[in-house]
């Protein structure tokens, strides 16, 4: 599997013709009341398959801290078809909650396997 496109933003739909409709996309930065803090993210993702990689899969969001520590983490199980060339999700990462100020990342696995970069996210105080 291969990571074509990986986007954080704070809502998105999948529409029936495969492409998205995004709300803030590209989100690195958010300012919240306080802390800590509870938000709702989204990610999209387009996936590419490779031949060999049809059936069950799960793909696999995680929240850490600037030390890489993993605070919360959100699963997605989706099924691929035989033949089908990759898959376009929106993964709703509902009740993000970011204990203080500062750096966070945002990692995806797919399968278990950690596939492209991590997103960096900035939360200040507003």
């Amino acid at each position: 599997m291969k990571v074509t496109s990986f986007l954080l933003c704070q809502s998105a739909r999948l529409r029936p013709d495969g492409t998205f409709d995004v709300a803030n996309g590209g989100l690195s930065e958010l300012e919240l009341s306080g802390f800590p803090a509870a938000t709702s993210l989204c990610a999209v993702l387009t996936l590419e398959a490779m031949a060999d990689e049809a059936g069950p899969q799960e793909v696999e969001i995680s929240l850490r801290d600037a030390n890489a520590r993993r605070l919360q983490s959100w699963r997605y199980a989706f099924i691929l078809g035989t033949g089908q060339k990759g898959a376009n999700l929106v993964m709703n990462l509902r009740q993000a909650r970011l204990p203080a100020a500062g750096e966070y990342l945002v990692d995806m696995r797919v399968n278990g396997r950690h596939l492209g970069p991590a997103r960096t996210l900035r939360a200040s105080r507003a």
